[in-house]
C-alpha cells in the first residue's frame, strides 16, 4: 500500500492482494507504468493455489482449457498443473501469460474447488525461490539482462513495431515509443 502511492514508482505486474503472498516487481522505470505497453505484460507468470480436496487429471485440463481461453496470448504457454499433494489438499501451479487473479479464482470455484491460499511464484526468470518470505532485494545486471532478452524476444518486438508503423502511420507518437523501446532494448546488445 505505501509503494503504491509513491511518485514515480510503479507495480507493472499488479500489487496483489492482502490475502496473496508471492512475488512482487516495482520499479520506477516510467515506460513500465502501462499494463498493455510493458515488458513484464509478455512474460509467464506462475501461480500455486492451495485447495481444499484432490485434483483429477481431467480437473486440470477443464482449468487449463478455461485459462487458455481468458486471453490469445495464454493459447502457447497457459497450463494447469499439480504441483503438492497430500491427504487433505493439493496445489495447483497455473502458468499464464495475460490473466487477474479473480478470472482464476473464479476458474477454479466454477470446478468445485475451495481456495485455501494463493502464492504468485514466478514471473518471468524471477522466483520466490530465492527470497525469503517477507524480504526484498534489487535486480542485479545480469538478471535485468536475462529478464529483457529472453521475456521478450526481438521478433514480438519488430512485429509491434510493424504494427504500429502501418496501423498509425500518421501518428508518428506512437512509433517512435516502439523503436526507442527496440533500440534500448536490442540495439546495445
Amino acid at each position: 500500500n505505501l509503494m503504491v502511492k509513491k511518485r514515480g514508482w510503479h507495480i507493472p505486474c499488479g500489487p496483489l492482494a492482502k490475502s496473496v503472498s508471492g512475488i512482487v516487481v516495482l520499479t520506477n522505470d516510467p515506460e513500465q507504468r502501462h499494463a498493455e505497453h510493458n515488458m513484464f505484460a509478455l512474460m509467464e507468470k506462475e501461480y500455486w493455489f492451495k485447495v481444499h480436496k484432490k485434483v483429477l487429471k481431467k480437473d486440470l485440463e477443464v482449468i487449463t482449457k478455461a485459462v487458455r481461453e481468458l486471453h490469445p496470448e495464454n493459447n502457447e504457454i497457459a497450463k494447469a498443473e499439480l504441483a503438492q499433494k497430500n491427504t487433505r489438499n493439493s496445489w495447483i501451479s497455473i502458468t499464464v501469460r495475460h490473466a487477474r487473479l479473480h478470472d482464476m479464482n473464479r476458474i477454479l470455484k466454477q470446478n468445485g474447488f475451495e481456495i485455501l491460499a494463493t502464492e504468485r511464484r514466478r514471473i518471468g526468470s524471477l522466483s520466490v525461490t530465492d527470497l525469503p518470505s517477507g524480504s526484498w532485494r534489487r535486480l542485479d545486471e545480469d538478471e535485468l539482462q536475462i529478464i529483457f532478452t529472453d521475456s521478450v524476444k526481438i521478433q514480438q518486438v519488430e512485429e509491434r513495431v510493424e504494427e504500429e508503423r502501418t496501423e498509425e502511420a500518421s501518428t508518428t507518437e506512437q512509433t517512435g515509443v516502439w523503436q526507442k523501446l527496440f533500440q534500448r532494448w536490442f540495439k546495445s546488445i
